[in-house]
């Protein structure tokens, strides 16, 4: 496989970037530019990972761009994250697309992105032959690091903001068997991913209530850059005997990032009551006994 001409640089360390023009330029190979923002990043935070293919004519067809997807990370495609790109090399203009992509460590820890094919159709020189050329990235390396202050955090959340909401759909006193009520407790996060939230809704057992939740819904918005979202939690309380007591409350630690301080968001328990007597015990049945009766 051809190795291209890769530079990889953190733009936020002194080193400069070299510039084309100042590499020997190979007309019968494309040049392949690599550019990482940062080297650590804390979990949830995007890192800022670019690619530019160069060639010294043109592309008829868009490169094969690698994905980056590894385990315990976050990959997103920015809007407009792939665009021209054009540089003067040799006294010449070379074409070239950039792609950049957000990378998001997921947890603490070393993280390494191995070389990926990236396979790019341009015209030859003579911009009549179309070739085929099949370009490795380089490895890049970057950590996952915990602010200072913040290593107890489990399950570890850092954001711009965050809050909790709840919502109670119905009567929770004075249920008689039969009647139902709904809890829906809504987290907003700005600065990461919603995906990061962890489940709310803490399990919980009112005697006489029986708890049918729904699936999580998790909805994320990009704009411009700026990551935020919501995830909802949606549980259907139905009363079927006697009892009283209370469904607990939500708490959630996290890390603002802006502050480098942390927060705390909570709930308050609802208080649950239903009148008249308790519903009947279901013991639970040994199905073994029962096959071996039937057997007998």
């Amino acid at each position: 496989m051809i190795r291209a001409v890769l530079i990889l640089a953190a733009l936020l360390l002194a080193a400069p970037l070299a510039r084309a023009q100042e590499e020997p330029a190979d007309p019968d190979q494309p040049i392949l530019r690599m550019e990482i923002s940062a080297t650590e990043a804390i979990p949830g935070q995007f890192l800022d990972l670019s690619l530019t293919v160069l060639v010294p004519t043109f592309m008829p067809e868009p490169p094969g761009w690698p994905s980056f997807e590894a385990p315990n990370l976050l990959v997103r495609l920015p809007e407009g994250s792939t665009g021209p790109a054009s540089e003067r090399i040799g006294g010449e203009t070379w074409s070239g697309i950039t792609r950049r992509y957000r990378i998001a460590p997921m947890v603490p820890g070393a993280f390494s992105l191995p070389p990926q094919e990236l396979r790019v159709t341009w015209r030859g020189p003579d911009g009549l032959e179309a070739r085929t050329t099949a370009l490795e990235t380089e490895p890049v390396a970057f950590r996952g690091v915990v602010p200072e202050g913040a290593e107890g955090l489990d399950p570890f959340i850092a954001a711009g903001a965050l809050d909790l909401v709840q919502e109670i759909e119905g009567e929770t006193e004075g249920l008689a068997p039969g009647d139902s009520f709904t809890r829906v407790v809504t987290a907003t996060v700005e600065g990461v991913s919603p995906m990061f939230l962890p489940p709310l809704l803490p399990v919980g057992e009112v005697a006489g209530l029986a708890a049918y939740p729904d699936e999580p819904l998790i909805e994320e918005q990009s704009v411009r850059g700026a990551v935020s979202g919501t995830r909802t939690e949606r549980v259907t309380y139905v009363a079927e005997g006697g009892g009283s007591g209370a469904l607990p409350g939500v708490s959630l630690d996290w890390f603002e990032i802006g502050a480098e301080a942390l927060r705390s968001a909570t709930l308050d328990p609802v208080a649950v009551a239903i009148g008249g007597p308790p519903a009947p015990r279901v013991e639970p049945r040994d199905w073994r006994s029962v096959a071996l009766i039937l057997g007998g």
